[in-house]
């Protein structure tokens, strides 16, 4: 598993990288990463996938609807895994979309979850 998780940081990296050149870039590795996650069966993969997505969703595609649901997809998949890092980032992603959509209370207090 050490070396899928290797695989998909390098595929996150790259997209993270291109998130700020080109969007069709960052969405080639996506789908580099969905294809990627979906041979890996259950696993920290899966949550880390749900970070980039959200990443994705909320920062190019400005879709804080979408970017909540990976989110919590993140926050689900690395809480039952005892995958704390994924947890908090996808709590720290849902708090940033709930705050985009104008829900500051409840975003705030997500965010405070993901710091605390």
């Amino acid at each position: 598993m050490d070396g899928d998780l290797k695989t998909l940081a390098r595929l996150d990296e790259s997209a993270r990288l291109d998130v700020d050149g080109s969007d069709a870039v960052a969405r080639g590795w996506l789908e580099q990463a969905r294809t990627y996650v979906a041979g890996c069966g259950p696993g920290p993969a899966v949550g880390s996938l749900a970070i980039l997505e959200a990443e994705l969703a909320l920062f190019v595609d400005r879709d804080p609807v979408a970017a909540e649901a990976f989110g919590r997809e993140a926050v689900t998949s690395g809480s039952s895994l005892g995958e704390t890092d994924i947890a908090t980032a996808g709590r720290a992603y849902v708090g940033l979309a709930l705050v985009s959509q104008g829900r500051v209370a409840d975003g705030m207090a997500m965010l405070d979850q993901a710091v605390t």
